[in-house]
C-alpha cells in the first residue's frame, strides 16, 4: 500500500476546522480544497459518494469551460446546472475497484451557504480489496487545489490527499 499523499487524522481535522471557520465567516477562502467521501455499503453493493466543493470555485471552473453563468444555489440557477455538474464530475473523478473502472450515477446536489454537496452512486460493488481514486476536480483552474478523499470500506477508514502533483492513489 502506497503511503504518499496520506494525512494524519489530526491534520485532516485541522484542515476541516479551517474550512468551516472560513465558510462561517463568509470570507473569500485563501485556499482551494474539495472533500470527497466514499462509503461502501456491502448490503446494497454500492459506493455512495459525496462531494463538498466551494460553489464559487465550481462555478468559475464550469464557466471557463463555456457553460455560462450557472447561478448555483440561487433562484436564478440554470436549468442545465445538474447536467454540467454531472458531466464535470464524471470527467474528473475516476474510481477503480480491484482494477475495474466504475461508472457513477449522478443523484443530485444541495447547496449550503458557500458550498455545494453533490451525490453520486456506483452500483455492483459487492466487495473491495483495492480502491484507486483519481480526482482532478478544479485542478485545471487552481494550481494549488487540494482534493481530500475519505474512504470507508471493510470496516476501515482511509484518507488520501490528492493534488496536481499526485492526483491518483490506491488503498
Amino acid at each position: 500500500m502506497r503511503r504518499t499523499g496520506y494525512l494524519s487524522l489530526t491534520g485532516i481535522v485541522l484542515i476541516c476546522i479551517g474550512i468551516l471557520a472560513v465558510a462561517q465567516k463568509g470570507i473569500t477562502h485563501p485556499f482551494y480544497i474539495s472533500i470527497c467521501q466514499v462509503d461502501h455499503d456491502p448490503d446494497t453493493r454500492t459506493l455512495e459518494i459525496t462531494f463538498k466543493i466551494f460553489i464559487d470555485d465550481l462555478e468559475q471552473t464550469l464557466e471557463a469551460q463555456g457553460t455560462g453563468k450557472l447561478h448555483l444555489g440561487t433562484d436564478r440557477e440554470s436549468d442545465a446546472a445538474d447536467r454540467y455538474i454531472a458531466r464535470y464530475l464524471g470527467q474528473h473523478v475516476l474510481i477503480e475497484i480491484d482494477g475495474r473502472t466504475l461508472t457513477g450515477n449522478y443523484l443530485g446536489k444541495e447547496t449550503e451557504s458557500e458550498v455545494i454537496w453533490c451525490y453520486v452512486e456506483m452500483e455492483d460493488v459487492p466487495s473491495i480489496h483495492t480502491i484507486t481514486v483519481t480526482n482532478t476536480l478544479l485542478i485545471d483552474m487552481f494550481e494549488d487545489q487540494t482534493n481530500m478523499v475519505h474512504i470507508k470500506a471493510n470496516g476501515q477508514e482511509k484518507s488520501m490527499l490528492l493534488t496536481r502533483v499526485l492526483d491518483r492513489d490506491t488503498v
